[in-house]
């Protein structure tokens, strides 16, 4: 999951007449606003965190030649995460095999680590849940599908942003950062 933001700059080069001092400033800028970005995402912290694989590997990168700043998971030395869109977004996981075996809170590990310790049983409406044949302690739940709703932890940060991207690509702040870089 990541966002790309570009700028278009031609009015304000026009204005200053100063490509270079200006690329520059822009650059700063961009790198000012997806560090905030970044820093704001990994201390917002929407999601439960378990592991901390998906906030740790939130990075950003600038492209001095096209002037554009990158924010999302897999970005410069980040490693990709192949669930973060569906945390943002939302989306409708269906089973691969039998069923989807979701934890009961305070279950560690898989269904794997249960085996021949453990018995299916069916509720009266239909359920399916694996439970402890010691004590009958349900420890998952068996589904066909579960729909993950969307959280927004990466969008809703960058979207909060906003207004601190447009402040620091503001012409006469641009201007400004021009004359002292």
């Amino acid at each position: 999951m990541m966002m790309t933001i570009q700028v278009d700059v031609a009015d304000a080069l026009r204005r200053t007449g100063s490509l270079k001092r200006l690329g520059k400033a822009t650059r700063f800028a961009l790198t000012e606003w997806a560090t905030q970005t970044v820093r704001h995402i990994k201390t917002r912290r929407i999601l439960k965190v378990r592991t901390g694989h998906l906030y740790r590997n939130v990075g950003m990168e600038i492209d001095p030649v096209k002037l554009s700043a990158i924010v999302g998971t897999g970005v410069g030395r980040a490693k990709p995460v192949i669930y973060a869109n569906v945390q943002d977004e939302g989306a409708t996981i269906r089973k691969k095999g039998k069923f989807l075996t979701i934890p009961f809170p305070g279950v560690l590990g898989s269904a794997e680590n249960y085996r021949g310790a453990t018995r299916v049983i069916r509720s009266k409406k239909g359920t399916l849940t694996i439970v402890m044949k010691s004590d009958g302690r349900p420890l998952f739940s068996l589904k066909e599908s579960v729909k993950i709703p969307a959280s927004g932890w990466i969008s809703g940060p960058i979207r909060e942003m906003d207004p601190v991207l447009k402040a620091v690509l503001d012409p006469s702040y641009l201007e400004a950062v021009a004359k002292k870089v």
